[in-house]
Parts: C-alpha cells; sequence; structure tokens
C-alpha cells in the first residue's frame, strides 16, 4: 500500500490519490448506493392483514422497511411478535427520479429525517414528494464527516468501526440521536430516516429501533448487511473505475468504506455496553429516552 493513504470523508476524499481523479469517478460522495439481490430474513404468517412488498426503487437503491421487506420476511422480536411493516423507512440520500417519487409519495410516510451533516445535505438536497415534512438532524453536529487516518485496507476498517464507537461515546452525538428518537416516538403517520449511504448513522438508528422491539442481536446484524445485498452492483461498479483509474492499491485501500462490515456495528453495540453496562442503560442513560418514550416506540414497532 506505499504511497497510498486517506483521511475520508463521505463528502470529500484527501491523501495521495489525485482530487481531479477521485472527483471525474464520482467518489466524494461515496456513496450513492447499488443493487443486488434480496435477503429473506425470519418469516411466518401472523394473521396480520396482508401488506405488499416494500418497492425496491432504482434511484434510492438502500431504500427498505425497517420491518422487513415483506410478510414473508418479517422481522420478530424474541417473543416471537411480527415488527409492523410500513412505519418507519429506511435509505440512502432522498434523490428519487420521477416514476420512485411517485412510488414513495404512495407509501403514506408523513415525515422525513436528513442525519447528514451540513455540506452533505446542502451537495445534494432532498427531494421528498409533496405532502412529506423535512425535518433535518445532522447525528454528527459537523460540516463534514471525518475519519481518523489509514494507509491500509485493515486501518480503514478500523476507521469505521472508531466512527462507530465516537457515534455511541460522544455526549452531542448521543443528545442529537436521543432527540431523533423522541421525535419518532411522538410522530404519527409513517417516517423515513436518511444519511447519505444509508448504512452508517442510518445503520445505528434502525439497530437501535430493533432492539428497542426486542430483535434478536443475530438478526439486527443480519439487517445490518443487507446494505451489502442492496448496493453490491454499485460497490463492484465503483471498485472496478477506482481499479482502473487509481490501481488496486487505491481501490483495495477504499473497498472497506463502500460497504458494511459485522465488525462496525458488533463496535457499536461493544462501545454502549462497556460505557453504560446494557443496551438499556445506553438508550435510557446515554440517550435520555423515558419509559414513556421506549413504549411508544415499541407501539409502533409492534404494532
Amino acid at each position: 500500500m506505499k504511497g497510498v493513504t486517506g483521511v475520508v470523508s463521505f463528502v470529500e476524499i484527501d491523501g495521495s490519490m489525485d482530487r481531479r481523479r477521485v472527483l471525474r469517478l464520482g467518489l466524494l460522495g461515496l456513496v450513492s448506493t447499488g443493487a443486488g439481490g434480496l435477503l429473506a430474513a425470519c418469516g411466518g404468517g401472523d394473521g396480520m392483514e396482508p401488506k405488499a412488498a416494500t418497492p425496491r426503487l432504482s434511484s434510492m437503491l438502500n431504500f427498505r422497511d425497517v420491518a422487513g421487506a415483506d410478510d414473508a420476511s418479517v422481522y420478530r422480536n424474541a417473543l416471537g411478535q411480527p415488527l409492523k411493516r410500513g412505519v418507519f423507512y429506511r435509505s440512502n440520500a432522498v434523490l428519487p427520479n420521477a416514476a420512485d417519487a411517485v412510488t414513495l409519495g404512495n407509501l403514506g410516510i408523513g415525515t422525513a429525517y436528513d442525519l447528514r451533516t451540513t455540506n452533505e445535505a446542502a451537495k445534494d438536497p432532498d427531494r421528498l414528494p409533496p405532502g412529506i415534512r423535512y425535518v433535518y438532524m445532522n447525528i454528527f453536529g459537523t460540516a463534514d464527516p471525518v475519519f481518523s487516518p489509514f494507509h491500509k485496507p485493515k486501518e480503514a476498517e478500523a476507521a469505521m468501526e472508531e466512527m462507530g464507537r465516537v457515534m455511541v461515546r460522544d455526549a452531542g452525538m448521543r443528545a442529537r440521536m436521543g432527540q431523533l428518537l423522541r421525535t419518532m416516538a411522538s410522530t404519527a403517520d409513517a417516517q423515513l430516516f436518511h444519511c447519505t449511504a444509508g448504512k452508517d448513522r442510518t445503520g445505528w438508528v434502525t439497530a437501535l429501533l430493533h432492539t428497542i422491539a426486542g430483535v434478536p442481536r443475530e438478526t439486527i446484524l443480519k439487517d445490518y448487511l443487507l446494505t451489502n445485498t442492496y448496493t453490491e452492483a454499485w460497490m463492484q461498479a465503483t471498485y472496478q473505475q477506482m481499479l482502473a483509474h487509481n490501481g488496486k492499491d487505491a481501490a483495495d485501500l477504499y473497498w472497506p468504506l463502500l460497504g458494511v462490515q459485522r465488525s462496525y456495528l458488533e463496535a457499536e453495540f461493544d462501545e454502549a455496553e462497556r460505557g453504560f453496562g446494557s443496551m438499556e442503560r445506553y438508550l435510557t442513560e446515554g440517550l435520555g429516552l423515558g419509559a414513556d418514550e421506549l413504549a411508544q416506540l415499541r407501539g409502533k414497532l409492534l404494532g
């Protein structure tokens, strides 16, 4: 990896790679997500009224339902209770084409939360269908998300893990995360939350909702890894572009940033449990969620 280094945000790539070449690759966003197959999770009938499968959006490729893609693969908590579909949606940046905007507008979504930094949101402002309220909540609280320097793929993976730990232990980020979840608890209608790629900040919010609903940890991790399935084609195409324009060392270096790995989410859970003793205490003491707010969220998630 000699001669290749990086300090990366999802808005800017710096290091020995020529910045103009990166711009030509369209990698200042590094996170418009890609296509791929769909993994099924837990399933089974539950007696609930059948609901159509969550649509796949060609222009918002990491768009999905927090409860599962369809009734056959709906997630369940440890008691076997199914999560309610059509309540919370997660996504990458909301930049739908005309057809996807119509589809998105027909899902009953009343509020969309933008979790991106100021520069991310300014670069690609959300294009919400009429009737969806926009709420801006910069989880990082900065102009750009910043990573630790790295020179090797393993160091890039470590930088991703550390970014997650910081999101858990930083008091300001916890306060904003708590504010987001309190708002989600008290807001009626279906809700959508997103960052740029729909995988890191969005992934942690989803993991917290699943935890609140009592979804087993292994199921939470499997859902987190679905980003790699939904974005597989984009990840591979981006890697090949970097390989052609910047060489194998650079492509290998940035590969860990394109998708997700189990260790990224495990680092966040580990940090929360190490710092607060349990996920319950992280939610109540770390994020400041009260019993009523947790009950409201469980009620939404479990129907």
